[in-house]
């Protein structure tokens, strides 16, 4: 009986650095296949870093099944160890992840030099560009152009010092309403702090205020058994399972892992909110959003298996799946309170249902 745990033992923590071995074995292959020898020892050495656990898990199993003291011999301590060896697992995989993508980058011929951004040249794009950001009350920010071909724009600021707004090279091949979307996009960004230390404190209010309206409603039931024992048993009976769903479902989505869901937030409001702003058309933003789309679904579809499951589980991800933005925009709403709920049960769906975090 030992001798199958430590089995199983093994097998959980293989499960769990799948990826990683995959990765590391496809990356050895392709060296050799390629004839590109400055990087099959590297790559040897990551196939070696990788799936060295193997042969220390069993070891460790055996161990820990000898002995009593741990309460080995009973199913529920057999199963909490090989949870926590498919744990291992996966967190070994996700701490040699950066090696394998640096040294894939390295074995790549496609990878693009990154340079700098610099200031953006003086051009009456600029001046078009200046004009809009006047309009919507953002008179003290920078504009930087960014080497790089792909259509990408991000803001940068501190809470109190100055704002820059960066885009791409490959935005200069946009039409205008297009290029206003993404301005329009990042001055909410701006706006809001959403790039500033604030916005790490406003996911903590987020979570007090969900924990705080959890209590008002455990209150507000109270009081209504007290006063009104009819409508209170009605009134907990129709709304109770919807509001636990809710609340011990976001509060441990929360503790697992806030980031996500906060800056897919921040993403989906600014898309909503710019197309407020004086300039920024409904139009544009739908446009442009359809051709990052087209150009993520090129990135996305020259990645492996393993890779795609990496980034919808393991990466942090600011933004949500394209096709989710578009749609919401598609069916233009003003934002309200509403949406971090819908968002939250979207964001629920997709991880179950193996579209990772993001809906990718």
């Amino acid at each position: 009986m030992s001798k199958l745990v430590v089995v199983f033992h093994t097998l959980s923590f293989i499960i769990g650095n799948l990826l990683g071995t995959s990765y590391s074995i496809h990356l050895f292959y392709r060296s050799i296949a390629e004839k590109k020898f400055d990087t099959i020892f590297p790559a040897f050495i990551g196939v070696l870093i990788i799936n060295l656990p193997v042969i220390i898990v069993p070891v460790l199993s055996s161990s820990i099944t000898n002995n009593d003291d741990l309460g080995s011999n009973n199913w529920f301590s057999n199963t909490l160890f090989y949870l926590i060896f498919f744990g291992v697992g996966l967190k070994w995989t996700k701490s040699w992840w950066g090696y394998l993508v640096e040294l894939e980058s390295d074995n790549s011929s496609n990878t693009l030099p990154n340079e700098g951004a610099i200031l953006f040249p003086n051009t009456k794009l600029k001046e078009a560009i200046y004009e809009l950001c006047s309009s919507a009350g953002m008179l003290d920010v920078e504009l930087y152009l960014c080497r790089e071909k792909q259509i990408n724009g991000y803001a940068k600021a501190r809470l109190i010092g100055p704002k820059s707004i960066v885009i791409s090279e490959g935005c200069l091949h946009l039409e205008w309403e297009e290029i206003a979307a993404i301005i329009g996009h990042e001055i909410v960004h701006l706006r809001l702090k959403d790039t500033t230390a604030l916005s790490a404190l406003w996911r903590i209010i987020g979570v007090l205020t969900i924990i705080f309206v959890f209590i008002g409603y455990m209150l507000l039931l109270e009081l209504l058994y007290y006063l009104f024992p009819l409508i209170g048993n009605l009134f907990g009976i129709i709304s109770l399972p919807i509001v636990l769903m809710y609340e011990i479902g976001m509060l441990t989505f929360m503790i697992i892992d806030n980031r996500r869901y906060w800056y897919q937030i921040q993403e989906l409001r600014a898309d909503r909110l710019s197309c407020q702003l004086p300039g920024v058309t409904l139009e544009g933003a739908i446009k442009v959003l359809k051709k990052l789309k087209a150009q993520e679904d090129n990135l996305f579809e020259n990645l492996s298996w393993y890779q795609k499951l990496f980034l919808r589980y393991f990466i942090v991800t600011e933004h949500p799946s394209i096709d989710r933005r578009i749609s919401l925009l598609e069916k233009y709403k003003k934002w309200s309170l509403i949406d971090y709920i819908i968002h939250y049960f979207q964001i629920t769906k997709w991880f179950f249902f193996g579209r990772g975090w993001n809906g990718r």
